[in-house]
């Protein structure tokens, strides 16, 4: 069976020596990369259809496969080239350094929240009533509807009697 190459040439714009090299690269990728240039030879050939001829029908799919071949290479250098890894990288630096700062910013809003809204009602429930950190924690809850863990309003608490005892140690913030 006789094959036209110079179609082939025509529809793919490769030489021998140029798909030569596409198939050599095609030869080390992986079955995900190979089963998306199908994918891709597929959507050609439906654009491609004004080109179509029943006589060289094989000439033109292997034209076309070429064609996505070429496509996806392209595709791969150019993301090679813009390192995308260090791109990636980089946005999950920004996303960590992001959500540090929201998870700071919820603490020092919480911090201020038992400082203004309980730290009156913590000092009476522990020096009047005495009752212990656990207990204080789930007053909170059960009334006031606001979950704090124990260990937490403990060492709220303890800040804010150094801060009132020693007012030097802890300068007031303007």
């Amino acid at each position: 069976m006789q094959y036209n190459i110079k179609i082939v040439n025509e529809i793919s714009q490769t030489d021998a020596q140029e798909r030569l090299e596409l198939f050599r690269w095609i030869a080390v990728q992986s079955d995900f990369v190979k089963i998306e240039i199908i994918r891709l030879q597929t959507d050609l050939s439906r654009q491609k259809r004004s080109e179509y001829n029943q006589e060289i029908s094989n000439e033109f799919y292997y034209a076309v496969y070429i064609l996505a071949a070429k496509m996806v290479m392209h595709y791969d250098k150019q993301s090679k080239k813009s390192n995308f890894q260090e791109g990636l990288k980089e946005a999950e630096k920004l996303s960590h350094i992001r959500t540090s700062n929201i998870r700071m910013k919820s603490k020092t809003r919480k911090k201020d929240i038992i400082k203004i809204r309980f730290y009156n009602e913590i000092k009476r429930l522990r020096e009047v009533e005495k009752l212990s950190w656990r207990k204080i924690a789930e007053y909170i809850k059960k009334y006031h509807k606001v979950t704090i863990t124990h260990g937490y309003i403990q060492q709220i608490y303890k800040e804010e009697i150094c801060q009132v005892n020693n007012p030097q140690l802890f300068p007031k913030k303007i």
